[in-house]
């Protein structure tokens, strides 16, 4: 049956109606709900891809906390200070291959004047002045 104060603007209770049937007997009111399930095989492997990719990342990341040295960590080694990681390992980068950077940044600026118009010009007057003389 349905409940007393049920009004007819809202929906019963499903799953415990009652209704009466025509020569007022009882009858229990069962609904079967049916729904379909799309399997989608690429959405899932890359659900599984990116989830394996997080794990495998996270693992690294603390390995990685795990062997640098104390003077990274604050917070009693909770926590990893990677702005002064990544200033020692340029520093480091810089020291170890100081020659190169500069031999590099010397060809960039030579490469780079050379291809001025204001050089081009000076040049060709240079050379003038030469072929004058």
């Amino acid at each position: 049956m349905l409940p007393a104060d049920w009004k007819p603007t809202e929906l019963p209770d499903m799953e415990n109606l009652i209704i009466l049937g025509r020569k007022g007997e009882v009858k229990l009111v069962e609904h079967v709900v049916q729904f379909g399930i799309n399997i989608d095989d690429e959405t899932i492997r890359k659900v599984i891809e990116e989830k394996a990719l997080d794990q495998v990342c996270d693992q690294i990341r603390k390995d990685i906390e795990k062997d640098l040295p104390k003077k990274y960590t604050y917070n009693r080694g909770n926590e990893t200070d990677w702005k002064e990681v990544a200033k020692d390992a340029v520093s480091n980068i810089i020291a170890e291959h100081k020659d190169e950077i500069i031999e590099k940044a010397i060809d960039s600026i030579a490469r780079s004047i050379r291809s001025s118009k204001k050089f081009r010009e000076e040049y060709g007057a240079m050379i003038d002045d030469f072929k004058e003389e």
